[in-house]
C-alpha cells in the first residue's frame, strides 16, 4: 500500500468514525426524549463532549499534527467503555424497565394499599 492510499483509507476512516458516532448519538438522544429518560440532560452533554474531542481529534489529524496511533484508539476505547458502562447500561436498564399496572383491569391491593 502506497503512503497516498493509507492517507486516503485514514480519511474515510476518520470521517466514518465521526458520521457513525454522530449517527448514533443522535439516535440515542430521541430514544431518550420520546421516553422521557430522566438522565437525558446528563447523557447528552457527555454525547456532546465525546464529539467535540473526535472533532479536535478529526482537526488535528487533517492538519497532519496527529498521527493516528495506538495511543488515540486507546483513549476512544476507554471512553466508549466507561460511558457503556456508565450512562447506556443505565439507559437500557430505563428503557426496559417493567411498566406500571394501570388503567382498566388492573387490580388494587386488596387492603386498599399499595
Amino acid at each position: 500500500m502506497t503512503q497516498r492510499s493509507e492517507r486516503d483509507v485514514l480519511d474515510r476512516l476518520m470521517g466514518a468514525l465521526v458520521e457513525h458516532t454522530r449517527t448514533h448519538f443522535d439516535y440515542e438522544e430521541r430514544l431518550m426524549l420520546e421516553n422521557r429518560y430522566p438522565g437525558y440532560t446528563l447523557h447528552k452533554d457527555e454525547h456532546d463532549r465525546l464529539i467535540q474531542h473526535i472533532l479536535a481529534l478529526a482537526e488535528q489529524y487533517q492538519r497532519g499534527d496527529l498521527l493516528l496511533s495506538f495511543a488515540v484508539m486507546v483513549d476512544l476505547k476507554g471512553w466508549a467503555l466507561v460511558h457503556i458502562e456508565k450512562f447506556d447500561m443505565a439507559l437500557g436498564m430505563f428503557l426496559n424497565r417493567p411498566e406500571p399496572v394501570t388503567g382498566i383491569g388492573a387490580s388494587a391491593p386488596k387492603n386498599g394499599t399499595r
